[in-house]
């Protein structure tokens, strides 16, 4: 008997025999392996069976050839080997065949080489195929009559077909779908990322345990970090913080641990979650030359909403003022805290108007070296996952991919902060835009906060 090591993931993807099956998976954790796996396995067991594979170059349709032919050896299943032309062209078709008369056909992806075979048809890395909507008609096509269409790829950006039916079926949010595989419709999704495939026992090359931190800090880029080992779709926004800008930022003098002691200069922001993000409040302490100098940041993961009220009161004691996410399921919270500090603490519902103001007074700031903060790895990764959208109208608009490590939580609390810290004579509420002109705030003198 054959034993093949595989990873959960990967045996959930082989023991899956629905007619339409898409996989969104991080970089190097085994789709092509599996991919291959799959089709060896359905021509050993079915004779006079075909397997088209399309992958999105000639090196890469050989390269799944040669693990289709792997596998069959370690299977103890003799194939032949052969390569030819697609028709009247220079494409290259690699031909696989077993002693049951079933072929794996693997070749480079086109319209041409789509429509012209009938069978099980495979689309491997399918979101950069360069020519994708044409090849998914014909895939289409042959899967009408029957058979079956598997389809697996990395994500490139939020765009393209295969970003669209991954989204549809729900593998496209950045964190695994419950249950994984998840039933949507005819498909059967699959999702696995590089944090995923360490867990399940993936290793490198020599057997060892995979430096995932180490990869991270070689890569040096949270975009591409994101999109090719998180399985996390990325937009080609524009960079709102550069990594530069956090880091000079940085300094010792500010602080994680918040030490409960009143100041006379005390602000703080409130960012309200309860089980995908972080639930996060930052601390500051404005300076006499109006430098916000970080003086705590509370982080809460899946804290119940009690405990979480029990936190910020203890805080908001210790300040002068204090803005929190009234949004959503923050609403309540807000409201208590409002009430129990006597207009100490400012609901914020969170909008595009507030959040672009917040968002540019925070970076503003620290382009002027006014926001020191501490020197954090997770804080500098939230800071810097905000990303400017630009629409079709002009308007900005400033949000970031929820990932395994939050939504920008540390960014929002520390913009809050930061909002609740203006004292001008032209300060208004984050909650009503944030800073206005002079002329804007007529009759609003007397307003206290």
């Amino acid at each position: 008997m054959v034993v093949i090591n595989l990873q959960e993931w990967q045996r959930n993807w082989v023991e899956d025999d629905s007619r339409f099956k898409i996989l969104a998976a991080s970089r190097q954790v085994g789709k092509s392996f599996i991919m291959s796996l799959d089709d060896t396995m359905e021509c050993i067991e079915k004779p006079s069976n075909l397997e088209i594979l399309l992958s999105a170059s000639d090196k890469q349709s050989l390269e799944l050839a040669e693990k289709v032919k792997a596998h069959a050896y370690a299977m103890n299943c003799a194939t032949e080997g052969s390569t030819d032309f697609f028709q009247d062209t220079s494409i290259t078709l690699h031909k696989i065949t077993f002693p049951n008369r079933s072929r794996v056909i693997a070749v480079a992806a086109n319209p041409d080489t789509a429509r012209g075979f009938s069978g099980n048809i495979s689309l491997d890395e399918y979101a950069i195929h360069k020519d994708p909507i044409p090849i998914w008609k014909a895939a289409m096509g042959i899967a009408m009559r029957g058979f079956k269409l598997r389809v697996a790829s990395t994500f490139k950006g939020k765009k393209g077909k295969f970003f669209e039916v991954a989204k549809e079926v729900g593998l496209a949010e950045g964190v695994a779908p419950s249950p994984n595989p998840i039933k949507s419709g005819v498909w059967s999704g699959h999702w696995c990322n590089i944090h995923m495939a360490d867990q399940q026992g993936l290793t490198d090359p020599q057997g060892n345990r995979l430096d995932i931190e180490g990869l991270r800090a070689a890569v040096g880029d949270e975009d591409v970090w994101a999109e090719e080992f998180c399985n996390i779709p990325t937009d080609s926004a524009a960079e709102f913080i550069s990594k530069d800008l956090v880091m000079s930022c940085e300094s010792p003098a500010a602080s994680i641990e918040w030490d409960g002691e009143t100041r006379p200069d005390l602000y703080f922001g409130f960012d309200v979650a309860r089980k995908r993000d972080l639930s996060v409040i930052w601390i500051v302490e404005r300076l006499e030359d109006g430098t916000c100098l970080t003086r705590g940041v509370i982080r809460m993961l899946r804290v119940p909403f009690a405990e979480q009220e029990r936190i910020a009161r203890e805080v908001a004691k210790s300040c002068a003022r204090g803005c929190i996410d009234a949004t959503g399921i923050g609403a309540q919270l807000a409201e208590n805290l409002r009430f129990a500090s006597a207009g100490q603490v400012e609901p914020v519902q969170f909008n595009a108007s507030n959040k672009e103001t917040m968002a540019v007074q925070m970076k503003t700031m620290m382009e002027s070296h006014k926001l020191l903060i501490p020197e954090d790895v997770s804080i500098r990764r939230s800071i810097q996952a905000v990303k400017q959208y630009v629409g079709a109208t002009g308007g900005a608009r400033f949000d970031a991919d929820r990932t395994a490590s939050g939504h920008a939580d540390e960014f929002w609390a520390c913009a809050m902060a930061l909002s609740a810290a203006q004292t001008s004579a032209s300060y208004v509420p984050a909650s009503e835009g944030g800073l206005k002109s002079d002329s804007a705030l007529k009759g609003m003198s007397g307003r206290k906060f």
